[in-house]
């Protein structure tokens, strides 16, 4: 998927959330791609995880690796209202019974004009949050036009 990311996200140095980014397997490549990445996650087995596999990077892409330990559901508040120009979380939706207010969380955290991209069911998704969405051309991505943050499609 990483290749599928690159193709749909704005040219390094561009900031980039990780929503339950557990062991950096989509953070660090990015990072090593000259983008600054902020990996969140709430488990802290996790964060000592990628925290190791960090070490295993260059020093210039070990300086663009941020770590927060937090919640996506309180996404905004742990990036203390940073806004980003691509917002990741793959993988996390389908453990979720409640996925709107992790959804709304996404959107939050995503500078104007942003789309955020998640998978589930190892599916990738992409929508614009709260704003219509011309993305133009064929993608390996699926593609919505919400009216209204409540319409998703992740089913």
């Amino acid at each position: 998927m990483h290749q599928q990311l690159l193709e749909h996200l704005p040219p390094p140095p561009a900031t980039v959330l990780d929503v339950g980014g557990g062991a950096g397997h989509q953070s660090f490549p990015l990072a090593r791609a000259g983008y600054d990445v902020t990996l969140l996650d709430p488990s802290p087995a996790m964060l000592d995880k990628a925290r190791q596999r960090l070490e295993g990077l260059p020093a210039d892409a070990q300086r663009r690796v941020t770590f927060v330990e937090a919640d996506g559901a309180h996404a905004d508040e742990a990036v203390g209202g940073r806004r980003f120009e691509a917002v990741l979380c793959h993988g996390v939706l389908g453990y979720l019974e409640q996925q709107e207010p992790l959804l709304d969380q996404l959107c939050q955290c995503a500078a104007p004009g942003v789309a955020s991209s998640r998978s589930w069911r190892a599916t990738p998704t992409r929508r614009r949050c709260g704003r219509p969405w011309n993305g133009g051309g064929a993608t390996p991505w699926q593609h919505s036009t919400p009216r209204k943050r409540s319409e998703y499609w992740d089913s």
